[in-house]
């Protein structure tokens, strides 16, 4: 059973507060640093929220098709509704996310990479936070250890892999702070992030145990998700590298695409 704390009189699982957190983090980032990246700040806010509607559904539905022993026996037992109350798939959310925002750029006519970017930008600080969730849900769990900085769940002394990964995660927003601060094509996030997440995935890969994450020959369906990634993240980082900043700017210019202001957006749905 989760842990419970109190919150304004009631009892709160400390999991579902620690996700709130997150999205409240990135949520926090992104309109912070909207005007780094040259995106409205409503168009920020509502960029995320489509992006957070992608995230849950891609996340679920990746559960769903990765799990279906699972998810199978698990409505068995506790009926169909329960299986919406749990159960994610990081890659899922990231790529439902991107979707989502990519909707709602090409929905109101603004231009996708800085959006995207932006996103991308805050992802590791809510992810890291979400990560310290996954401890307190006793998922994502690690590999049976003796070290001393094993943790006790599911009545075993596992490593802590969520942990691992959370501060790994803060490592790679800490780099791409320091990247938006050097180049003035913030759109490199892009492939930095795509490059950095799934490196770290891969290898905290070895340090998991839970068998939910799935099998795809000698390697988890995580690691091949990152493998995959890591590719288009090169493949982007080449195509970046071969468009000089001057071409990507003339390349803008000549898009139909309108700034998205508030009262742009009006006229645009009316």
């Amino acid at each position: 059973m989760q842990p419970f704390v109190t919150f304004f009189g009631k009892p709160v699982a400390t999991y579902s507060l620690w996700i709130l957190f997150g999205l409240l983090a990135g949520t926090s980032v992104i309109v912070i640093s909207a005007k780094k990246f040259g995106v409205n700040k409503d168009d920020a806010v509502y960029a995320a929220i489509y992006a957070a509607l992608g995230l849950i559904a891609g996340g679920k539905i990746f559960y769903l098709l990765l799990n279906p022993k699972t998810v199978i026996a698990f409505a068995q037992t506790y009926g169909l509704s329960a299986i919406l109350q749990g159960g994610f798939v990081f890659y899922g959310g990231l790529i439902g996310a991107v979707a989502g925002a990519a909707v709602y750029c090409r929905q109101f006519r603004i231009e996708a990479k800085p959006v995207i970017a932006l996103l991308l930008f805050a992802a590791p600080a809510a992810h890291a936070i979400g990560r310290i969730g996954c401890l307190f849900a006793g998922c994502c769990y690690g590999i049976e250890c003796s070290l001393p900085v094993a943790v006790s769940l599911h009545g075993k002394l596992l490593f802590p892999v969520q942990l691992l990964e959370a501060a790994l995660n803060l490592f790679l927003f800490a780099v791409l702070i320091l990247l938006v601060m050097k180049v003035r094509r913030k759109e490199w996030v892009i492939p930095v992030y795509l490059g950095g997440y799934p490196i770290i995935r891969f290898f905290c890969e070895f340090l998991r145990g839970d068998p939910e994450r799935g099998v795809m020959g000698i390697f988890s369906t995580s690691q091949a998700i990152s493998l995959i990634l890591l590719a288009a993240a090169l493949l982007t980082a080449v195509r970046f590298l071969r468009k000089p900043p001057a071409a990507a700017a003339s390349e803008n210019r000549g898009n139909n695409t309108l700034p998205a202001s508030k009262s742009n957006r009006i006229c645009r749905k009316s």
